[in-house]
């Protein structure tokens, strides 16, 4: 399966990247000695960048981090890579998509076409290295691809917006690079805050249990529902039980629809529905 690869205001982090090109600040020796520091951490942060950053360049010393010289030869790798789909399908679905990176599902090599183009699509599929092997975490396994995919969007956004200066094909990959998924976890986070954010995290690069995520939204339930912000019919909430329960498949359910040319808007719509942003 491809992985393709706003300033959302998060962070006001700004990293001297060109620096950390030429200066080994880490020291990691293998992918799983960043993970065990990411997991040290708890947000994209200045630390997070730099990691980021480094990491990058081990991959492509490595020659984990391999880039294609056109859609033509990224089609092929996939193609080998991928047996199961032929070259001509490979090819036309980075055409129609601009897909332009891939992780490989057997070992630990990043797929990509070189220059700007393709710079969005390799950060993306870095990001997915970085939080787990293959990329799987446990919200794939718990939730669905496509809250994996949009949370793997937003951090990778989150650090290219600290970048001192960001390409225009960086932020032109953005209409084409898992849009909805990344909105409906952008709109989780501006509506839940900071604690549905560090969830994310936790579940994204440290390994945690999906119900970290649950119980963080049951929290903003509760807190909303005392608030009276929440609609009529949820404003009690069920039992911790049932709301976690509830929770959950929501949004299974909810994520399931976003691929293809489905509308966003009835997501975003039932998600604020039960959880209203406050009037002002």
């Amino acid at each position: 399966m491809f992985k393709p690869i706003h300033n959302n205001g998060a962070s006001n982090i700004i990293f001297d990247f060109d620096r950390a090109e030429k200066d080994d600040i880490t020291g990691m020796k293998d992918i799983v000695d960043y993970r065990e520091r990411i997991k040290q951490l708890s947000a994209v942060s200045l630390q997070f960048s730099q990691l980021f950053c480094q990491f990058e360049n081990f991959c492509k010393k490595n020659n984990i981090l391999i880039f294609c010289h056109s859609e033509e030869e990224l089609a092929q790798c996939f193609a080998n890579e991928n047996p199961q789909y032929t070259f001509s399908e490979s090819f036309d679905y980075i055409s129609r998509t601009h897909s332009y990176g891939f992780t490989a599902s057997t070992e630990n090599r990043i797929y990509s076409i070189s220059g700007a183009q393709g710079k969005h699509g390799a950060n993306h599929e870095l990001m997915h290295l970085l939080s787990a092997p293959g990329g799987k975490t446990k919200m794939l396994l718990q939730i669905s691809a496509n809250m994996m995919e949009g949370t793997n969007e937003y951090f990778t956004r989150e650090v290219e917006q600290s970048m001192p200066v960001i390409e225009p094909e960086i932020t032109a990959a953005y209409s084409f690079t898992y849009p909805k998924q990344y909105e409906f976890i952008k709109t989780i986070i501006d509506v839940c805050g900071e604690t549905v954010k560090n969830a994310l995290y936790q579940i994204h690069f440290c390994d945690e249990d999906t119900a970290c995520l649950i119980d963080a939204m049951l929290l903003q339930w509760k807190q909303k529902s005392a608030m009276g912000n929440m609609k009529p019919v949820y404003k009690t909430p069920p039992n911790e039980v049932q709301a976690r329960n509830f929770l959950k498949k929501f949004l299974i359910e909810i994520t399931s629809s976003m691929d293809g040319e489905s509308d966003n808007s009835l997501a975003l719509t039932g998600f604020q529905k039960r959880f209203p942003t406050p009037e002002p």
